[in-house]
């Protein structure tokens, strides 16, 4: 499960430190840096993203199921493009938002 996950314990160690503001992850973290020239509609697919990894993670299923639940949301209208789909993405948002928080 994710609270026994070498993830969590990051995601722990990281609340104790005082939270980045969202202009120091555009500059320091390569998702941010993408995002600094990305269309609105771009900037907008990626939130959702997020939405589906903070879900994922708030729910502790594991991050392999990633890529088949952006699948089933795809398969139901919502817009995802074709990048950022993978279980190491997942990983990397879940992280960025451990960040913010």
């Amino acid at each position: 499960k994710h609270s026994k996950s070498d993830m969590h314990a990051k995601a722990v160690g990281i609340a104790s430190n005082k939270a980045k503001t969202l202009s120091e992850i555009y500059k320091s973290t390569p998702i941010g840096k993408a995002l600094v020239g990305a269309t609105a509609e771009e900037r907008n697919r990626v939130a959702k993203l997020f939405e589906i990894a903070y879900f994922t993670a708030s729910k502790e299923i594991p991050f392999s199921k990633f890529p088949g639940i952006v699948e089933l949301e795809k398969r139901h209208g919502v817009s995802l493009g074709s990048t950022y789909h993978t279980r190491q993405k997942c990983s990397d948002f879940t992280e960025v938002i451990a960040e913010t928080m």
